[in-house]
């Protein structure tokens, strides 16, 4: 009786999680429902399939195309397959896609509101008091050695928050290539890309 009660109340817990963690999408899509029809300019560089015009909130590193920091976006739409994002200026149109792990660590809307921001005058002042290796590597959209912390993020983004939770306090960045392929990140304790693993380019 004790194991059958115990299997009970464990298909219960693991059916309360599954229909928690299927309730959290939405409320999550809702959070954000606010941006739709806003502009907004993006905070770093992202690497879309170029072929599908899509991006992912994994946040992966395609070769073949950059939509680089600062152009400007508008959103058109939000549902549970992603956010939909117009460049303003070339009009191409983005679906950045939800992964499932996102939003695991930290809410969807503080996910993206740290890739859209309203305004990009800070940010602007800031990369142009970087050093030469950190805005080669941003206007390149390619991590190299010895860049700063801030300049990695500006050039290939923030790796997934479910990976490396806290980028601020981790040497250790760990990124995807495609679904595929990983690569790692490795920063000494003054902050500046030491090591490279994995790294495609």
């Amino acid at each position: 009786m004790k194991l059958t009660n115990w299997i009970l109340a464990t298909t219960v817990a693991i059916v309360a999680c599954h229909l928690s963690l299927g309730a959290t999408p939405a409320l999550a899509i809702q959070s954000l429902s606010g941006m739709v029809g806003q502009t907004y300019y993006l905070a770093y560089n992202l690497h879309p399939d170029p072929k599908r015009n899509t991006l992912s909130s994994v946040n992966y590193q395609l070769d073949g195309a950059m939509i680089p920091w600062g152009t400007q976006v508008k959103v058109q739409r939000v549902d549970r397959r992603g956010m939909r994002l117009e460049a303003v200026e070339s009009k191409k149109v983005y679906l950045y896609q939800f992964h499932r792990n996102t939003g695991q660590t930290l809410a969807l809307s503080d996910h993206m509101a740290k890739l859209l921001v309203k305004d990009i005058s800070g940010l602007k002042k800031e990369v142009n008091a970087l050093p030469a290796l950190d805005q080669r590597g941003i206007k390149e959209g390619r991590v190299k050695l010895g860049m700063t912390k801030r300049g990695t993020l500006i050039a290939i983004g923030h790796p997934p928050e479910f990976a490396t939770p806290n980028p601020e306090s981790d040497n250790t960045w760990n990124y995807w290539y495609n679904r595929f392929r990983t690569f790692i990140v490795n920063f000494d304790d003054k902050g500046k890309v030491e090591g490279l693993t994995g790294y495609p380019f």
